[in-house]
């Protein structure tokens, strides 16, 4: 019995000092975390405080910044204050527009006032057995063109190129290629005119000069029919562009062709230059489609009507009609397509009766970059006199570009007729915007 009284009491003690102890864990643990609240809460309230310290000090320093912007503000206006009334006070003119700027050295007039000027040489050596041409195994300057172009007015153009040309007997001539002015825009909506002395708009070639062509020589039938310098004359063109969904223009003009610039030359085939002189009307409608993002094809219709450069001998009435087609494909890397060619119908009246004469030239070119290109270019006519005859002509040309105005060209042509070879070594040089290449 007393073995388990003396159980029965450590039991209760037992409970007694656990329950004690439990109190004793839950007090300190409800201390521990009383004191880790309030520790924390400090902190935090520690660093709210200092960010709100960091803005304050933050703002303040913006404060200063914009105060100084607007102080520099103010200092550069009154700085250009001064530096403006010095100026009007200095130049008073120039600052009201009423005074051009000072010549440069040399020079009369003021840079705005001063046209385009422009040189172009043409450097050619022609190697042939036919014996009749008079350049034979020769390398002479065949032209040189001397470009003034510039505006006169808002819409209102001149242009005047003087060339150096070498004749067949060895002499050089200087002549008035073209001198007109352009009236780009007149009372009448689309319409616009020029007067003066120019090629005429025959077709695709006449109106361009040697250095925009990709071969050395003039096609025959062009030669043939409108002159050894190409068709040019004195007078007034009208060009109207016509209110259609697409591009369509048309040419009026009305010439007066000196006929000493048409007259037979001593050079190898003379005999087949016929020209046109004396009172010229000429006509051409054309225009062109985009057949794709890339391509365009242009058309166009060209007439004359002239008298032949033997009119004060004996009756010459002459008629040319001609159709030029174009088809141009650009690729990448300045890579182009082009196919030219132009038909031309010659009706000559004379003494003899009714002459129908025939001629055409194509030329197909590739340009494989910006450096190169070549071509082939067949040419085929009717001469233009009472014993007909007919000639062709093929022939190949290689370019090498080293600049956009400066060429290198080497063309090969053979007569079939007369089974004659010849060789062009070709170089153009040119210095201003007339030589850059036309497209």
């Amino acid at each position: 019995m007393v073995p388990n009284l003396v159980w029965t009491v450590v039991d209760a003690d037992l409970l007694l000092t656990g329950g004690i102890m439990r109190k004793i864990a839950l007090f300190c643990f409800f201390i521990v975390l009383f004191f880790s609240t309030e520790l924390y809460g400090s902190e935090i309230e520690s660093r709210i405080k200092t960010l709100e310290e960091t803005v304050i000090k933050q703002q303040e320093t913006i404060e200063r910044q914009q105060k100084m912007i607007e102080e520099l503000k103010e200092q550069l206006r009154e700085v250009k204050n001064e530096t403006s009334a010095e100026e009007k006070e200095a130049k008073p003119e120039e600052e009201m527009g009423l005074k051009q700027p000072t010549p440069l050295p040399g020079l009369g007039k003021p840079p705005l006032e001063l046209p385009d000027i422009s040189v172009i040489g043409d450097i050619v050596g022609t190697f042939s057995d036919d014996k009749a041409e008079p350049d034979r195994n020769k390398v002479v300057l065949r032209e040189a063109e001397l470009a003034l172009q510039g505006y006169l007015y808002p819409d209102i153009r001149a242009d005047v190129i003087a060339t150096l040309h070498r004749h067949s007997d060895g002499e050089y001539k200087a002549e008035l290629e073209e001198g007109y002015v352009s009236f780009l825009k007149t009372p009448v909506p689309n319409l616009s005119l020029k007067i003066g002395k120019k090629l005429l708009d025959f077709g695709k070639l006449n109106p361009r000069h040697p250095h925009h062509w990709n071969f050395v020589d003039r096609p025959d039938v062009l030669r043939s029919y409108l002159g050894d310098h190409g068709l040019s004359g004195s007078g007034v063109n009208l060009s109207y562009l016509l209110p259609t969904p697409f591009f369509l223009q048309l040419d009026l003009g009305a010439w007066h062709v000196d006929s000493e610039e048409h007259h037979h030359s001593e050079h190898a085939g003379a005999e087949d230059i016929l020209g046109l002189a004396e009172e010229t009307y000429s006509t051409r409608l054309w225009s062109s489609f985009d057949l794709a993002e890339n391509q365009e094809l242009e058309f166009g219709l060209s007439g004359v009507k002239s008298y032949g450069s033997h009119f004060r001998e004996h009756k010459d009435r002459v008629q040319v009609a001609g159709m030029d087609l174009t088809y141009r494909w650009l690729g990448k890397g300045l890579r182009r397509l082009l196919f030219q060619n132009e038909f031309l119908f010659l009706n000559r009246d004379v003494p003899v009766g009714d002459l129908d004469r025939w001629g055409l030239y194509s030329h197909l070119n590739y340009r494989f970059n910006k450096y190169w290109d070549a071509g082939i270019r067949f040419d085929w006519m009717e001469t233009p006199f009472p014993d007909k005859k007919e000639k062709s002509f093929i022939s190949g040309i290689l370019t090498r570009s080293l600049t956009e105005t400066t060429k290198l060209r080497l063309q090969y042509k053979y007569d079939a007729k007369d089974n004659n070879h010849t060789v062009y070594l070709q170089t153009i040089f040119g210095i201003g915007p007339h030589a850059h290449p036309l497209e």
